[in-house]
């Protein structure tokens, strides 16, 4: 009989451990709830514009970031002075307006420009009759009437009235004055400044009335057109350079809007102070883009590149140093599901990343930044 009750209370014993353990596992499932997967529905998914997609294949490259600044080539700059002084009649125009080639920048009058045309005029006369003489004494010397030397005399007066000739025909082509007009006597009190070059005026140093000296720099060109970029490279990344590398380039403020140049020219020696060398790069677009000279811009050499798949960063969540996608796992009655998929990545740029993790599908590649991911 005592053995009997002893095995009802055993069994008692078990059936109230059994219930009890039921009953904790019941609540522990009521108080956690079961992990879900993220949840968009059809008409977010099209409203929040995003879209689905397999990683593609992306050139990636291998760069050398500095900065830079565009600076006028030799050819596309100008100086604009006179060598003779005089007083600025008209401007044609105000800074910032384009010039072209051989247009009238400004109109310049003066003393000095009438005696330099009388100069020549006169020294016309002189010449002439020099070479009138010269003719005479070597009829006579032919004719054994006059001596050599006065002969020798004769050329000597005619070859210095001849250079001195053609030094003020020189002068007076400069000024743009035909010196055909100024020996028939047409003498002109004013003359026209030319542009050299077709550009921007970038600086108008002048005034109208003002006495110009000469030399005096009275306007500056400059063609946005034979821009050059100029970059400073540090010497720990010299040995990776090559003439002919592509360059982009861009402001920091619109690095969304890219150009590109060539490198050119590699310095061959090492500022000691900032411990770069410096490197040119010829715009391989010539359109004028509103650049300005001594414009600074961001600056990358692509000194490698390599194809790899790759996907917008934007469809990359981080979470410290994981990586992860959302992916699409179904989708029924209005509602797609996506699920949070750890990604193993390489290179990274602004738009792009590199994806290492093979066999992605339905990777939700626009519209992440909208969805409020629990991590």
């Amino acid at each position: 009989m005592k053995k009997y009750n002893l095995f009802i209370s055993i069994l008692l014993t078990l059936f109230y451990t059994t219930a009890c353990q039921n009953k904790s596992k019941e609540t522990e499932s009521e108080t956690m709830p079961e992990k879900k997967g993220i949840e968009i529905t059809v008409e977010q998914f099209a409203k929040a514009k995003m879209e689905l997609g397999s990683p593609k294949a992306h050139v990636f490259s291998e760069l050398v970031t500095t900065k830079g600044f565009l600076k006028a080539s030799a050819a596309g700059k100008a100086n604009v002075s006179v060598f003779l002084p005089g007083r600025v009649k008209e401007i044609m125009f105000v800074m910032g307006d384009f010039v072209k080639k051989g247009t009238t920048l400004f109109v310049l009058e003066g003393n000095e420009i009438i005696e330099l045309q009388q100069s020549f005029a006169q020294n016309k006369a002189e010449l002439d009759l020099a070479k009138y003489e010269l003719d005479r004494m070597e009829k006579l010397v032919n004719e054994k009437i006059a001596a050599t030397k006065d002969l020798n005399a004769a050329q000597s007066q005619f070859q210095t009235l001849k250079a001195t000739h053609e030094g003020l025909k020189a002068r007076l082509k400069l000024l743009n004055i035909d010196p055909a007009k100024v020996e028939i006597g047409e003498i002109n009190p004013e003359v026209s400044i030319l542009a050299p070059i077709s550009a921007y005026i970038t600086q108008l140093n002048i005034v109208q009335g003002e006495y110009l000296e000469s030399q005096k720099i009275a306007i500056e060109l400059i063609d946005t057109r034979n821009l050059q970029l100029y970059l400073s490279v540090f010497e720990t990344d010299i040995f990776t350079l090559a003439k002919g590398q592509k360059v982009l380039f861009y402001d920091s403020d619109r690095k969304d809007r890219r150009f590109e140049a060539t490198l050119s020219l590699v310095g061959k020696s090492i500022d000691p102070q900032s411990k770069t060398i410096q490197c040119i790069a010829n715009l391989n677009d010539k359109t004028d883009h509103n650049f300005v000279n001594g414009m600074y811009v961001e600056c990358a050499i692509v000194t490698s590149e390599h194809e790899s798949n790759a996907i917008p960063t934007e469809a990359i969540i981080k979470d410290g140093y994981n990586h992860y996608v959302l992916v699409k796992e179904s989708g029924k009655d209005g509602i797609l599901n996506f699920a949070k998929v750890n990604i193993e990545i390489g290179k990274e740029e602004l738009e792009f990343t590199e994806v290492l993790t093979e066999g992605l599908e339905d990777v939700l590649l626009a519209g992440v930044y909208n969805l409020n991911v629990e991590e």
